[in-house]
C-alpha cells in the first residue's frame, strides 16, 4: 500500500469516519450479465486486471450491492446514464487521488491490491461511517 494512502485511511479510521475491512476475494462468475460484458470488454482474458475486477464485483455481488451504482477503475459500469455512485472499485491505488472526495461524499471503496492472474486476491473494503 502506498505511504499516501496509509496515511489518508489512518487518519480517517482514528477519526471514526472509515471502517476498513480485509477480505480475501473468490474467483466466480458474475450474475449480472452487463457487468460481465464491460470487464470481458475492457480486459483481455489472461490480465490479471481482468481477474481483479471479476473476484471484486462478484463479491459486492455477495454483499447484496447494486452492480448499477458501481464505478470499476474509473468507469462506470453501466455508461453515464447509471444511477448514482454508491461504490468505487479500484484496482491497485489508481483512484487514490479521488478517494477523499468519494469517501466525503459517502461512497463505499473497494481496493483491490495487488491483482494478479493466478495468486490469491485480498482486497480493502472502506466504508464511511454513517454521520450522526
Amino acid at each position: 500500500m502506498p505511504r499516501p494512502a496509509r496515511i489518508e485511511l489512518f487518519g480517517r479510521h482514528v477519526k471514526g469516519k472509515i471502517s476498513i475491512t480485509s477480505l480475501r476475494l473468490v474467483d466466480g462468475d458474475l450474475k449480472d450479465s452487463e457487468a460481465a460484458w464491460h470487464v470481458r470488454r475492457r480486459w483481455v482474458e489472461t490480465s490479471p486486471l481482468r481477474r481483479a475486477a471479476t473476484c471484486a464485483l462478484a463479491a459486492l455481488e455477495q454483499r447484496g450491492v447494486d452492480l448499477s451504482e458501481v464505478t470499476l477503475h474509473g468507469q462506470r459500469l453501466f455508461g453515464q446514464d447509471q444511477q448514482a455512485e454508491r461504490c468505487f472499485v479500484d484496482l491497485g491505488w489508481n483512484g487514490f487521488g479521488s478517494m477523499g472526495r468519494l469517501l466525503d461524499s459517502g461512497v463505499t471503496w473497494l481496493e483491490v491490491l495487488r491483482p494478479h492472474r493466478t495468486k490469491p486476491i485480498d482486497a480493502l473494503l472502506i466504508e464511511p461511517t454513517p454521520r450522526t
